[in-house]
């Protein structure tokens, strides 16, 4: 098997348009996995084991097309430190645990063209910092506990064109300070201290996330 990946590389098209056809990354694609060896001595048997890769970085290129990113696709990958989303490149959905548990992760960028983000999908990665959706989001359905645990998440940028915010997809992230929502915004809006408001016809409505920090 392959003992150590350190880069992986989804490549567009040379014009850098969109590929025709969506591609699924299937599930447990780049999941570490266990080599064991086992031996036996005076009848009792012991076994051995080693995490088998090293990947560092994951790069869509523009052009790409990718309907879903699968379901622990890129989980504990312990030395994964960036995640690069080429302009224009179109990811769909991001699965269920997908990047869990990276622990050196440092930011998350979701692509304008995602639509869902599965459950857990970035839980306990303790190290990011920002999570960003890209200008062009709308309608972003979060799974359950998406971004769970990634304890120094201090700011979440959200883009003019987003319509919606599942705050309880950010359980256990208590150093949040702000949500900073684009000027423009129709539908949400943040206030000096980053508390996150619903509007309707410009009017606050609803709170939907008051920062532990405050």
């Amino acid at each position: 098997g392959i003992k150590e990946l350190k880069s992986v590389i989804f490549k567009g098209n040379a014009e850098g348009t969109l590929e025709v056809g969506a591609t699924t990354i299937g599930a447990y694609a780049f999941t570490p996995y266990i080599e064991t060896t086992s031996s036996t001595i005076n009848g009792v048997t012991t076994t051995a084991g080693e995490i088998i890769t090293n990947l560092k970085t994951v790069t869509f290129e523009p052009g790409v097309n990718i309907e879903k990113i699968g379901d622990h696709a890129f989980e504990k990958q312990t030395s994964l430190f960036k995640v690069d989303y080429g302009k224009d490149a179109r990811i769909n959905e991001i699965g269920s645990y997908t990047f869990a548990e990276n622990i050196i992760l440092k930011e998350v960028t979701i692509p304008a063209t995602t639509t869902k983000i599965g459950d857990h999908a970035y839980a306990g990665c303790v190290a990011v910092e920002p999570v960003t959706l890209v200008e062009g989001a709308a309608n972003v359905t979060f799974g359950a506990y998406a971004f769970q645990n990634c304890e120094k998440l201090l700011t979440i940028y959200l883009p003019s064109t987003v319509q919606n915010f599942d705050g309880s997809a950010f359980d256990g992230c208590d150093n949040i300070r702000t949500i900073d929502v684009a000027d423009g915004n129709p539908y949400l809006e943040n206030d000096e201290n980053g508390v996150l408001y619903q509007l309707e016809n410009g009017v606050e409505k609803k709170l939907l996330f008051y920062p532990k920090t405050i």
